[in-house]
């Protein structure tokens, strides 16, 4: 409505703009998260591979180097996994945190808005009221 200034249009333009900087921060964890979760499944996978190849050579006989190599590359494989839920462990935990703070910031621009539609309700109202009584003094005035 023309003429209706809300006081506090800025704070809520700024709430809004780190509400969606939350979001943004969201998705981008949710994306490293989604991108952990591969990893874990391709460590997963080469150790499946793994199993089956040291399978294979124990039963053609295997010598103490291979035997070694498969051992350390066991090793490898696990301590990655084992970093990488570390990782997914602790991006969850942004994520929680994440989500938490884009609520508080969504619940104050809610507010920040309900209080302005209440603004803008008490000054259409003045308004009309103002109106009404124009109205009147212009009838009351050529009587």
């Amino acid at each position: 409505m023309k003429g209706f200034k809300f006081g506090l249009q800025k704070v809520l333009d700024y709430k809004e703009t780190l509400l969606n900087e939350e979001i943004t921060k969201i998705q981008q964890t949710l994306t490293n998260i989604q991108k952990t979760q591969k990893d874990i499944e391709n460590i997963n996978f080469r150790k499946g591979q793994l199993i089956k190849k040291k399978t294979n050579k124990i039963n053609q006989g295997i010598s103490v180097e291979n035997y070694s190599q498969f051992s350390r590359y066991s090793t490898f494989l696990h301590n990655t996994e084992k970093q990488l839920k570390s990782l997914q462990t602790k991006q969850n935990e942004q994520l929680d945190n994440l989500r938490r703070v884009a609520q508080l910031r969504q619940q104050e621009k809610k507010t920040l808005e309900k209080l302005k539609k209440k603004n803008l309700e008490s000054f259409t109202y003045n308004v009309r009221k103002q109106e009404q009584n124009f109205i009147d003094d212009i009838v009351s005035a050529r009587h």
